[in-house]
C-alpha cells in the first residue's frame, strides 16, 4: 500500500497579529529630483522616488551602517554565513517550503545580505503585491525563526557546491585574489567546507537579530511604479511599527588597504594550463562626485589603451578587464586589471600593462581616447536617468549623506582633458599595488 501524499499547506495570514501602526512625523519633497523623504515615529527614514519608466516595477532596499566591520572583522563561521542562515529560516508561522507555496502567483521577493560596512535588504515587487513585500520585510525584522530542516538542506547543498568548486582554477584564483588584497581576511573569501560543518545555526541567527533589532537605524528606499499617497498608509503600518532601541551606529573600524607592493605567485595543475594575472592599485583619495567620475573614467580610458597595446600590439590575450572605483566610507580609490595569457607571455604582458598605466597617470591620456570615453559616459548617464536601478543607487548614496545626482551632468559635460590629466597626476599613485599570478601546470 502506498500512502497518499498530503500537501501540508499553511492557510494562516502571513502576519498572525496585525502591527500597531506608527506615524510619519515629518515629510519633505525635493522638487529637483522628485524624491520624498520621511522620518517615522520609530526613527527610521524612508525615501520615495515614484517613476513611470516601467509600468509595473517597484524596487525596495533597507540599509543600515554595520556589517562585518561592526565586529572588527573578527572571523567566525556564524558571522561569515549569516546570509545562508537567514535565507533558510522560517518567517513567522511559515517554514521556507510553506512560504514558497504561499508566494506562488505573487511577484514579491526580499533578501538579506551582510556586507563589509552594512546590513541590507533588497526587494522587488509589482504594484498589487507591494503590501506582501512589506509584510515580508516586517517579518524579517520581527519574527525570523529556526527552520532546522531547511537550513540543513541549504548547508548540504552549499557544501556540495564548494567541494565541486575546489577543482575549478578560476575559483582558486578568485580566492587567492581576495586573500591577498584583504590581508588574508577570511570574511572576504568563500567559506570552506570545514567552516560550514562547524557553523552553529542558532549563533548565526543571534548575530542576525543583533543586526536588525533596531529598525530606527535603517533607511528604507522605494523606487518605481507607485504614488506617495497610496504607499503612505503601508509605511506607517509595516515600517513605522518596527522596533527601535534608540541606538545609531557609525563605522568605527575600517581595515587597512594595500600598503607597498605585494606579490602572490603560485602554481596549480590544470587540464588546459593558462596564466591568470590580476593587479590591484589602491590609495587614499578625498571623496567628491567629480573625483568619483574621474576615477571611473580612468578604467574606461585604460580599456582603450589595453585593447590597443596588450591585445592588438602584443597579441598575448583576448583582452584586459579593468575596473576602478572610489569608496566614500574608506576614502580610498582602487584600480584593477586582470587578464589570462600563456606562460611565455605573462611576465612581458604584466610589465607592459603597468607601464601603460604609469604612462597615462604621469603623462596624461590621449585626447582622442578621453573624448571617446567622455562622450560614452554622457550617453550612458542620460540613459540611466530613465532606469529604476539608477535611482535606487542615488537613494543608496543619500543614505550616506551623498548627493550623487545634482551636478553630475554638468561635471561630465564640463570635464576637460586637462582636468582629467591633472587629477591623475596629483591623485593616482602606483606605489601601493598587489599582483597575483596563477601559473597553470599540466596534470601528470
Amino acid at each position: 500500500d502506498v500512502e497518499a501524499y498530503v500537501d501540508n499547506v499553511n492557510n494562516e495570514p502571513l502576519i498572525a497579529e496585525e502591527p500597531t501602526a506608527g506615524k510619519i512625523i515629518s515629510e519633505t519633497k525635493d522638487e529637483a529630483t522628485g524624491i520624498t523623504t520621511m522620518t517615522l515615529s520609530n526613527g527610521a527614514k524612508v525615501q520615495l522616488k515614484p517613476t513611470d519608466f516601467k509600468n509595473d516595477e517597484i524596487l525596495m532596499s533597507a540599509e543600515s551602517i554595520g556589517g562585518y566591520w561592526a565586529y572588527k572583522n573578527q572571523y567566525s563561521p556564524e558571522l561569515h554565513m549569516v546570509d545562508l542562515a537567514v535565507e533558510s529560516s522560517a518567517l513567522g508561522s511559515y517554514t521556507r517550503s510553506n512560504l514558497e507555496k504561499y508566494m506562488a502567483g505573487k511577484k514579491a521577493s526580499l533578501s538579506f545580505s551582510l556586507t563589509n560596512d552594512r546590513e541590507k535588504f533588497s526587494g522587488t515587487s509589482v504594484k498589487k503585491d507591494l503590501e506582501t513585500l512589506l509584510q515580508l520585510n516586517y517579518l524579517y525584522f520581527t519574527d525570523v525563526r529556526p527552520d532546522e530542516k531547511a537550513f540543513e538542506a541549504s548547508r548540504s547543498t552549499y557544501i556540495s557546491h564548494i567541494s565541486m568548486a575546489k577543482n575549478n582554477p578560476d575559483v582558486a584564483f578568485r580566492d587567492s585574489v581576495k586573500s591577498t588584497v584583504s590581508h588574508h581576511n577570511r570574511l572576504e573569501m568563500n567559506p570552506t567546507v570545514e567552516a560550514l560543518q562547524a557553523l552553529v545555526y542558532g549563533k548565526s541567527l543571534d548575530i542576525y537579530r543583533q543586526r536588525v533589532s533596531n529598525a530606527g537605524d535603517f533607511v528604507f528606499s522605494f523606487v518605481g511604479s507607485f504614488d506617495v499617497d497610496s504607499i503612505r498608509p503601508l509605511i506607517e503600518k509595516y515600517i513605522a511599527s518596527l522596533p527601535d532601541n534608540g541606538a545609531r551606529e557609525k563605522t568605527k573600524f575600517i581595515p587597512k588597504g594595500i600598503n607597498g607592493k605585494i606579490e602572490n605567485k603560485f602554481e596549480l595543475p590544470m587540464e588546459n594550463p593558462k596564466m591568470s594575472i590580476r593587479c590591484q592599485v589602491e590609495g587614499n583619495m578625498k571623496f567628491s562626485l567629480k573625483n568619483k567620475v574621474m576615477t571611473e573614467l580612468l578604467s574606461e580610458v585604460m580599456d582603450i589603451v589595453y585593447t590597443r597595446t596588450i591585445r592588438e600590439e602584443e597579441g598575448g590575450t583576448y583582452g584586459v578587464g579593468t575596473y576602478a572605483y572610489l569608496s566614500f566610507i574608506k576614502k580610498q580609490y582602487a584600480f584593477l586589471l586582470q587578464f589570462d595569457t600563456n606562460m611565455e607571455a605573462g611576465e612581458r604582458l604584466i610589465n607592459r600593462a603597468l607601464k601603460e598605466l604609469k604612462n597615462v597617470v604621469e603623462n596624461g591620456a590621449d585626447a582622442a581616447d578621453f573624448q571617446k570615453v567622455k562622450e560614452a559616459a554622457i550617453k550612458d548617464y542620460e540613459t540611466q536617468l530613465c532606469e529604476n536601478h539608477y535611482w535606487m543607487s542615488v537613494l543608496s548614496y543619500r543614505t550616506l549623506g551623498v548627493d550623487s545626482y545634482t551636478g553630475m551632468l554638468d561635471i561630465l559635460n564640463n570635464l576637460t582633458l586637462e582636468d582629467f590629466n591633472q587629477f591623475l597626476k596629483k591623485n593616482v599613485k602606483l606605489n601601493n599595488q598587489a599582483i597575483i599570478v596563477m601559473n597553470g601546470i599540466s596534470k601528470e
